[in-house]
């Protein structure tokens, strides 16, 4: 399917629909408390996350090697603490970013979305019931599902990336799900014909937009609109009339089935892909019904065992914190520490794949930025590092490479002859910052002072040597 990344869209709808059902409930009843909210929260997200991603760092370690699997550790830590978009917002920012497909934890994103509006949501909600009367309540949604909307179309189109990943482009997504479930009742009730029509269209739209739109199409914004709108319709059209051919439809069994462990299936269903592409596996037809099966099989289990298991059990907030979300959090970083600082492979990875490993890491444009393209913009690196061919007797090379990344993109041509002479050269470059004399990058650069600043301190290095 096209762009089957739209069912994220989908279930942020119904997540704003299902939590807001449940929080209104509780303020008519006069009994929620934001520690209990919370606390049934995390029992509820993060048991089977722990069990996902611990699975995940087993499979991924006699495999990943270097920054991919300090990467893991790193996105492990921002998962937990539902920060996983802006981390893979910054990191997939950069010039020479990893490559998505290898991501076992780049799903998360979504979860991260949804966990921060939890954050905001149920104080926003409860304020709104304690002060809003009757109709004029409508207002101040309306103002804010229109405004948010716009918001996503304008980062969509000026901030592709940010709209991509960051809440603010999403919420009219989990806006619409709250406002049917806030006011569908005020509105007139559809007859059967009505919400037949209704639903069926919702759905067409749904399906659309996952057959026609691309990943080169501009989301969410405009396009988002559809399969939000169309679900929102297919909620609508279900309240008013159960019995729908679409309400019959996602009422058959398999489907039961598979919404039941949609939590642990979305979970589940991206690490053996993320292994399977780094390994350079080819998911060819039968792989990939091995693979469903095999996702299924697991989400099962984790639905029965884990999400069961712990999400009916009435703990406090205290005790659900320190058992999923501080005591992990500890472990977790403390293996990141640990990769970061002596990530010994010895232990994990066969010697021969080591080799194989080392070769590719050595000749991997993303390990020379990470090496030579750190710091501030008016420092350089000038260790070892950065260093190619003979290292010079008085720490001083014989010739330097400056430039953007069109000049780190000719080191592979220079390294090779440097090899066996006395030569040596010193890599200096930064993404976007080509070199030029300082009183041209002032006027060419001038909208970018740190650029400016990159070449002057280049010029004033250049001119202490001769």
């Amino acid at each position: 399917m096209a762009a089957g990344f739209i069912g994220v869209d989908v279930f942020f709808v119904i997540s704003g629909f299902v939590i807001t059902q449940l929080l209104e409930r509780a303020f008519q009843k006069d009994t929620f408390r934001f520690r209990d909210f919370y606390a049934r929260r995390i029992r509820r997200l993060v048991p089977v996350f722990l069990l996902v991603s611990t699975a995940t760092f087993l499979m991924i370690s006699p495999f990943y090697i270097g920054d991919a699997y300090y990467i893991f550790a790193k996105s492990w830590l921002a998962s937990l603490i539902g920060l996983s978009n802006l981390y893979y917002f910054n990191e997939l920012s950069q010039y020479f970013a990893p490559e998505t497909l290898s991501l076992s934890l780049l799903h998360t994103w979504s979860l991260a979305v949804e966990e921060q509006f939890y954050l905001l949501w149920p104080a926003s909600l409860y304020l709104a019931y304690r002060f809003g009367k009757g109709r004029t309540a409508h207002w101040p949604f309306r103002i804010t599902l229109v405004a948010t909307f716009v918001l996503s179309v304008y980062m969509a189109s000026a901030h592709p990336a940010a709209a991509y990943y960051l809440l603010p482009a999403r919420l009219f997504e989990f806006m619409l799900g709250t406002g049917v479930a806030l006011f569908s009742q005020q509105l007139p009730r559809l007859n059967r014909s009505s919400a037949e029509t209704l639903a069926l269209v919702g759905l067409t739209m749904i399906v659309a937009t996952a057959l026609l739109i691309t990943k080169h199409d501009h989301f969410p914004g405009y396009n988002a609109l559809w399969p939000t709108l169309g679900t929102a319709m297919v909620i609508y059209a279900g309240l008013h009339q159960p019995a729908t051919f679409t309400a019959r439809l996602l009422s058959l069994p398999v489907m039961v089935f598979l919404g039941g462990i949609s939590y642990s299936l979305y979970l589940w269903h991206w690490p053996p892909v993320a292994l399977m592409h780094y390994q350079l596996i080819e998911l060819t037809w039968l792989n990939r019904l091995l693979l469903i099966a095999g996702v299924v099989a697991l989400s099962w289990f984790s639905f029965r065992f884990v999400e069961n298991r712990y999400r009916h059990r009435d703990w406090s907030f205290t005790k659900s914190f320190l058992i999923f979300i501080l005591a992990p959090l500890i472990v977790i970083w403390a293996i990141q520490s640990t990769i970061r600082i002596a990530d010994d492979t010895s232990f994990r990875i066969p010697e021969e794949r080591r080799e194989l490993y080392k070769i590719i890491a050595n000749n991997n444009p993303a390990d020379l930025y990470k090496r030579c393209f750190k710091g501030k913009p008016v420092e350089f690196n000038q260790s070892d590092a950065c260093l190619f061919g003979a290292k010079p007797a008085d720490g001083q090379p014989n010739s330097m490479l400056i430039g953007d990344s069109h000049a780190i993109a000719q080191i592979g041509f220079i390294e090779q002859p440097l090899k066996g002479t006395d030569y040596s050269v010193l890599m200096v470059t930064r993404a976007s910052t080509p070199f030029l004399p300082p009183a041209i990058a002032e006027k060419a650069q001038a909208s970018d002072p740190t650029k400016v600043a990159r070449n002057q301190a280049l010029s004033d290095y250049l001119s202490q040597r001769p």
